[in-house]
């Protein structure tokens, strides 16, 4: 089965769940360098072993961890026999998806969010460094002007959430 069309949202775990191998092509460019493609989250979260084309994070780690196949974009002789590989041997997708079971871990919401709660659970206890512009009072962070008791303010609220708090 090869889908070729939009799949809505709703439906993607569906499709996912009845499918053997994860094809994801992307040409390279400074943007596929810095993208994060998310929807091989999906493929990770349904033990898909993946075909990638190679340039970004992802295909970088699905490369050195053996999830998955990393290609040239636009290397057709390299695809075909990667799909080859996986449509012959049952016993390399099953190892693909055995270190995906190992590494899916590392994309748990509980886990991603770690360095980020860290952070904003320090936010509250930081010393506000004031700044004038002109004859008013803001905290700037990256170009954005905030009012110091509003960070804290919102902060709170942040680290409540992340503790799965009602607030």
């Amino acid at each position: 089965f090869l889908n070729d069309g939009w799949v809505p949202y709703e439906q993607r775990g569906d499709l996912l769940l009845d499918a053997d191998l994860a094809i994801s092509m992307a040409p390279k460019s400074l943007e596929t360098r810095f993208a994060f493609r998310t929807r091989l989250l999906d493929y990770l979260w349904c033990g898909l072993p993946m075909i990638l084309s190679e340039g970004d994070e992802l295909s970088d780690r699905a490369g050195a961890s053996g999830w998955g196949t990393v290609v040239t974009p636009g290397d057709v002789a390299a695809t075909a026999e990667a799909l080859r590989h996986y449509a012959e041997s049952p016993s390399a997708r099953l190892e693909a998806q055995q270190r995906i079971g190992i590494c899916r871990q590392d994309y748990r919401w509980s886990k991603v969010v770690q360095p980020l709660r860290e952070l904003v659970e320090e936010v509250p206890a930081a010393k506000a460094q004031p700044v004038r512009i002109g004859s008013a009072s803001a905290e700037i962070i990256g170009t954005v002007l905030v009012d110091p008791k509003e960070l804290v303010r919102c902060s709170r609220r942040m680290v409540a959430r992340l503790r799965g708090e009602h607030v």
